[in-house]
């Protein structure tokens, strides 16, 4: 089985849902035309996570608009993370939508970074499933940080898996004074790390640009990217300015990586 994915490492004018929304359709529409079978884009997205603003949480909105875009454009869509209020709670939660506009998944981030703690609720459990070109797993950003969260998406059968983010060169903080691209770096290792430990294709989808909003400043790390066992990033975008990759992944790579290492295997037999 073969998947084109488009990954669309967009740039977000915070607060500005409109124009972000437009952009996301220019994506779609370009992802569409190039053939690919899903386009992801990056956390927060519409509204950005420097400051945060109560009229902006989404109601369900946004959740519709892209499932209007995958009906129109024919497309799956992962739609990045929208923030959104529930029942007084607010979540940071990532959306897989297929091109018939069926959401066919909901994950809500459950690995929350410091900043968002005090004001997003984390969510629970592990997110997969089945589209027409394989099984999909779900993570949002810092969850890609936590190996148990990937290896209970692949117990679950994920073969491939997509994590929206929007992360900063500036996370680091203090580590900056060790190594001005640290979070480069961690980013670099992290998504061929999950790739090879876990045996799937996985899906890293950064912001782009510098973001200024409430008299706060970060840069965008960038550096999305698609990653398989053994050859590592088959697909790189090595800065963090606006643009989208498309790439072609075998998923007999899997079946040849799952030889090797057995990993699907060895989890079977710990799961008895």
């Amino acid at each position: 089985m073969n998947v084109r994915i488009a990954v669309a490492q967009m740039g977000t004018k915070p607060y500005q849902t409109e124009a972000n929304l437009s952009r996301a359709e220019q994506f779609v529409a370009r992802a569409a035309r190039r053939g690919a079978d899903v386009v992801v884009f990056p956390e927060d997205f519409l509204t950005g996570m420097l400051g945060w603003k109560p009229e902006l949480l989404d109601d369900g909105t946004y959740r519709t608009v892209f499932r209007t875009f995958a009906k129109k454009y024919r497309i799956d869509i992962v739609a990045g993370s929208i923030l959104e209020k529930e029942r007084g709670k607010v979540y940071n939660t990532c959306y897989y939508i297929d091109r018939t506009g069926k959401v066919l998944a909901r994950h809500r981030k459950v690995h929350l970074w410091p900043g968002e703690r005090q004001w997003i609720t984390p969510g629970r459990g592990r997110t997969v499933a089945r589209t027409r070109y394989g099984t999909v797993g779900l993570a949002v950003c810092w969850d890609m940080m936590f190996p148990e969260h990937l290896r209970a998406l692949v117990k679950k059968g994920a073969e491939i898996i997509f994590c929206p983010s929007s992360w900063a060169r500036e996370d680091s903080g203090i580590g900056l004074r060790h190594d001005k691209q640290a979070e480069v770096k961690l980013i670099d290792s992290l998504s061929v790390g999950r790739a090879f430990e876990n045996g799937v294709v996985f899906v890293f989808c950064n912001g782009a640009g510098v973001r200024r909003a409430g008299g706060k400043t970060d840069t965008a790390a960038g550096h999305s990217q698609i990653c398989v066992p053994f050859k590592g990033a088959v697909a790189k975008l090595n800065h963090n300015r606006e643009g989208m990759l498309v790439a072609d992944v075998d998923f007999g790579i899997l079946r040849d990586a799952e030889k090797v290492y057995q990993i699907r295997r060895d989890l079977r037999m710990l799961l008895r």
